[in-house]
């Protein structure tokens, strides 16, 4: 299960829990909307507040395939939206 994902220049970091998550010198999160502590749109909101203070892109990974999900992510200022069921990944050692 994908969680939340934070990509640094040659490291990738996964946090379990919205909690934890902390932005350092990353150039893209992907997120997940649905964490262990937060749900939908609350995750999406603190993600983005974050993200926003270190100049960011966010992506939201969603298993829904919404179209209103992915257009009210994009008025939040997301980056863009993927479906989960559509990737193909490697999960981090």
């Amino acid at each position: 299960m994908l969680l939340e994902l934070a990509f640094k220049k040659e490291n990738l970091t996964e946090y379990a829990t919205l909690t934890d998550f902390e932005i350092g010198d990353e150039e893209l999160v992907l997120s997940d909307l649905n964490l262990p502590d937060s749900g939908g749109r609350d995750t999406l909101r603190v993600v983005l507040d974050k993200a926003s203070t270190k100049n960011v892109f966010v992506i939201v990974l969603s298993g829904l395939s919404d179209e209103k999900l992915a257009q009210e992510s994009i008025q939040m200022e997301a980056a863009g939206l993927l479906n989960q069921s559509n990737l193909w990944y490697r999960s981090a050692p």
